[in-house]
């Protein structure tokens, strides 16, 4: 008679199989999982019905997804109802019955429902409103089963609402705790910390640990980012590239648009203008901001060259234009400020200097200096806007403020400072 014990060894060696890099191994482990599922393991039937669900190594099928789900669940299996809630909601788009699930999951007391369940709450998943409290709550209690990424999640709240009374460094304690434990997030989370000084005093040492104890793909561009500005050591971008080219591997579009300007510009690489041009591409075509911006502000450049063409110049605006409104539109202050610009000079788009000016204040009120010096400039000179030497004036003192070195200037030639 086969016991549990017999079950449970052999849905190990299928997922054991279902990790390896080996295509036949992969369709074993298929196999093993599928086997188990037909002999009513519940184990089993929650791994296939993941594997359905996500298209992996068998092809995407949300009805079977469902049906494996649905036979684990049966035999009382919470983790069949923590998929059946994320079949829901990721793949059905139904955040109703997503959100019934994850909440009959977790007051069950199943660790994983308790824990997407506060994530649900903290992230203000399908379509349910942020609950900073009720996130607390189903964290703390799936912290208490010992989850680690629960431990991170209940840290980071405490970290980033000492406003609502939580304590920042009992929340940076969790989070230790949740790094010392393996959590790659969680220490990826602090090398931002500390790189960067928030919500702890800055600490280019202890970034450096907890970047490099995390390996995902932020961290290791950050790590290619310390060695290209010198912030640990002498600046050395020859080292910085086998970090972006590892977190390119991920997949990562950031990493991506940074090892493209690095070709273009040969910086710590042979200069390779193609390979560097396809490399941005690629990143704005994944979505890098960075990416996007970086061709928009090309684009731009070329269409103001005196030596382009009319024709030229009518195409490079109409590319400058389709990748800023892309930034601009997810509230990128870079992309806002010099879309408002070509509003203003009518570049692409018909001349409209107040939706210029409506782009410089959304971009101003994300503190980006460029946006308040346009401002100033635009108050100054009465574009779009009544001319007002001291609301110019305030803008440029903003800007000054965060050293901007062009409203500076024109405090200078306004003898304002």
């Amino acid at each position: 008679m086969t016991t549990i014990e017999d079950f449970a060894v052999r849905c190990d060696m299928g997922e054991m199989y279902l990790e390896s890099d080996d295509e036949k191994e992969q369709r074993h482990g298929v196999e093993i999982i599928g086997d188990l599922a037909i002999e009513g393991y519940s184990q089993a039937q929650v791994i296939l019905g993941f594997l359905y669900m996500n298209g992996d190594h068998v092809p995407q099928n949300n009805e079977k997804a469902l049906k494996w789900f649905k036979k684990a669940d049966e035999q009382g299996d919470a983790d069949a109802l923590v998929g059946t809630a994320i079949l829901y909601g990721d793949n059905l788009d139904d955040g109703n019955h997503a959100f019934m699930f994850v909440k009959e999951a977790a007051e069950k007391g199943n660790k994983l429902g308790q824990l997407l369940l506060a994530r649900v709450y903290d992230w203000g998943m399908w379509g349910i409103d942020e609950d900073i409290h009720e996130a607390e709550k189903w964290y703390k209690k799936a912290a208490q089963q010992d989850d680690n990424n629960a431990r991170f999640g209940l840290g980071r709240i405490y970290v980033e609402n000492n406003d609502m009374g939580y304590n920042t460094q009992e929340g940076i304690k969790l989070i230790e705790k949740a790094a010392r434990e393996g959590d790659r997030e969680a220490n990826d989370y602090l090398g931002n910390c500390y790189h960067y000084g928030t919500f702890v005093k800055k600490d280019i040492n202890k970034a450096w640990n907890f970047y490099t104890q995390s390996g995902i793909a932020n961290s290791l561009i950050e790590l290619g980012l310390i060695y290209q500005r010198g912030e640990k050591m002498v600046p050395n971008d020859a080292a910085a590239i086998p970090y972006f080219e590892a977190a390119a591997d991920q997949g990562d579009s950031r990493a991506k648009y940074y090892l493209g300007r690095a070709y273009i510009d040969g910086q710590g690489v042979d200069e390779d203008t193609d390979k560097g041009w396809d490399l941005i591409d690629t990143a704005a075509a994944d979505g890098s901001e960075l990416a996007m911006n970086f061709l928009g502000r090309t684009y731009l450049s070329i269409g103001h060259d005196e030596g382009t063409s009319d024709e030229d110049k009518k195409e490079s605006f109409e590319n400058a234009a389709h990748y800023l409104s892309k930034t601009a539109e997810n509230d990128n202050a870079e992309g806002e400020w010099q879309l408002g610009w070509m509003y203003i000079r009518g570049e692409y788009f018909d001349k409209d200097e107040r939706a210029g000016i409506n782009l410089f204040i959304k971009a101003a009120n994300q503190d980006f200096s460029p946006a308040m010096v346009a401002l100033g400039i635009c108050y100054e000179e009465g574009i779009g806007v009544p001319k007002n030497k001291s609301t110019a004036i305030s803008y440029y003192k903003k800007a000054a403020m965060k050293n901007n070195e062009e409203a500076i200037d024109a405090l200078k030639r306004l003898n304002a400072i």
